[in-house]
Order: C-alpha cells, then sequence, then structure tokens
C-alpha cells in the first residue's frame, strides 16, 4: 500500500502543454506526468476501494458514489453531517 494517501493529498495531474511551436522539454515532461498519474490513478483506486470495504453496507448506501477519493471522502463528510442533523431532528 506504497503512497495509498497519493490522491488524498495531491490533485490529479494535469497534461502537460508544449510551450512554443519547437518544445525540446515536452517529451519529457509528458513521460513524467504519465508516471505521476499512473501512480496516482492506482493510489486513488485504491483509496476509493479502502474507504468503500471500511463502512457498513448500510451508511455506504447513504453516500454519494465517486471515483475520485477526495470527492468520494467529501460525501462521506457531508453526509454524516446529514445524518446528524437527521437524527437531532427525530
Amino acid at each position: 500500500m506504497h503512497e495509498l494517501d497519493l490522491a488524498l493529498r495531491e490533485d490529479q495531474p494535469v497534461a502537460p502543454t508544449a510551450q512554443g511551436d519547437n518544445d525540446p522539454t515536452l517529451a519529457a515532461r509528458t513521460t513524467k506526468y504519465e508516471e505521476k498519474l499512473e501512480k496516482w490513478e492506482r493510489s486513488n483506486r485504491l483509496a476509493v476501494k479502502v474507504m468503500q470495504r471500511n463502512i457498513t453496507a448500510a451508511i455506504r448506501g447513504a453516500i454519494p458514489s465517486s471515483d475520485d477519493a477526495k470527492k468520494y471522502l467529501a460525501n462521506m463528510k457531508n453526509s454524516s453531517k446529514a445524518l446528524l442533523r437527521l437524527r437531532l431532528v427525530l
């Protein structure tokens, strides 16, 4: 589980763009981007799976699904606040 929290700590990498007509660094930057993206995607996928597996099915159904770990975590937070408000109302 190396760097499982990478997707929670960092935003998804952004693809590099050419800086001018003949950008000699574009290929190197693209290679670096692809490596970072692969690590980020793996981390994101695993983080979402870990979060989903550690939540009971009944509660998991109340949380809006997302393929993005940060968004899923935010959805969990918002859902828990809503459940607490509901409990206070009852």
